[in-house]
């Protein structure tokens, strides 16, 4: 059972990037290294597959949930061994470093996410917002240190905390500093504990019961719609991610211990009202991502393959866009993904691979 609960909360961590409250052991910095002229890359029988790799090598011991925006990638890093965290903007044309915000010494950063308007992050139970267009910053939240912050144009939803300290997802406008309980987790945990945009519909996961939920919160109208699972083996969904008229997540068959090596990958399809698999049966994901083009799967071999985000039913096609193993990768706003690789030998390295789809 220990070996159990330490492996769901390493994947669970990969999930949500709580990679980044790993303290890293060394850390450099100024300018990072990229390949020149990346080119398609080729599947193993020489065709061109639908995306492009970038590499790139920046130095520093750790590089945590790293996101696209325009021409820049954001990223936390740590500045040193005893050290706190800094949030960094790497310029990919300029290729010069720019450090956004910073954690106080040893302090880590324990969550991060950006878009156009806004950037988020948390040191210890505080939870930040900065207006990337007025510097202006705010303090969102002080309840845990476990939010899993989601950034939608200028709202913010999270995992927070009651003055009971029971859960519920909230939705805050960072523009008018407004907070809004949106509904209560009845199961919180390391699997439902996680909110994520899918447009304008705020999806995230929960139990009651013997039964699985998908529940849906629509920003623009306050509805809440639930889809449920009851009747199959894997009914129990964690870390859901919309996309359209599916949403994609992992699956488990209990939940007194979440086994995280019985799980099935797939897609619950909102018109007919059935979770479809997209993995063979054994297949075990230690984390998912979804852009408007691909699913991205990194498996307990840390593996990391794509499938096409709009495969139909039984379609079996898969990508491998990099050889090596890694150790997470993230989605951008803009269908970015970034998979990351630390250095294994001491010096202060982390590689970042930018798949861009054609």
């Amino acid at each position: 059972m220990v070996a159990r609960r330490r492996t769901a909360r390493r994947d669970a961590a990969v999930l949500v990037a709580a990679s980044l409250l790993i303290v890293a052991l060394g850390v450099g910095c100024g300018r990072g290294t990229e390949a020149a002229d990346p080119k398609p890359a080729q599947s193993d029988a020489g065709a061109v597959v639908p995306y492009t790799v970038q590499t790139l090598e920046l130095p520093y011991a750790s590089c945590g949930r790293p996101q696209r925006i325009g021409s820049a990638v954001y990223m936390t890093v740590s500045r040193g061994a005893g050290k706190g965290d800094s949030v960094i903007r790497y310029d990919l044309e300029a290729r010069t470093t720019e450090t956004l915000a910073e954690a106080p010494d040893p302090e880590i950063i324990g969550w991060f996410t950006v878009n156009q308007d806004w950037l988020v992050w948390s040191v210890g139970t505080e939870l930040y917002a900065r207006s990337s267009q007025t510097g202006e910053e705010q303090v969102a939240s002080t309840t845990r240190d476990l939010y899993a912050p989601a950034l939608n144009g200028d709202l913010l939803a999270w995992d927070d905390l009651t003055p009971e300290r029971t859960h519920q997802i909230v939705i805050r406008d960072l523009a008018t500093k407004e907070t809004t309980a949106v509904a209560p987790l009845e199961l919180p945990d390391l699997y439902n504990n996680f909110p994520t945009w899918n447009g304008d519909d705020l999806l995230w996961t929960d139990v009651t019961e013997n039964t699985g939920h998908y529940r849906v919160y629509n920003s623009l109208t306050g509805d809440i719609s639930d889809y449920t699972l009851s009747d199959i083996r894997f009914r129990y969904p964690g870390y859901a991610l919309g996309l359209g008229e599916r949403f994609y997540s992992i699956n488990f068959d209990r939940t007194d211990e979440w086994d995280w090596s019985l799980q099935q990958v797939g897609y619950y399809a909102v018109g007919e009202r059935r979770f479809v698999p997209i993995v063979p049966d054994g297949f075990v994901a230690n984390s998912l991502r979804v852009t408007n083009e691909f699913v991205a799967i990194v498996d307990e071999q840390m593996r990391l393959t794509l499938r096409p985000a709009d495969a139909p039913e039984g379609d079996s096609t898969v990508y491998e866009p990099i050889e090596s193993s890694i150790d997470f990768v993230e989605a951008s706003p803009d269908g970015t993904l970034i998979a990351t690789h630390e250095s294994t030998d001491g010096t202060p390295r982390c590689t970042l691979y930018l798949i861009e789809p054609k």
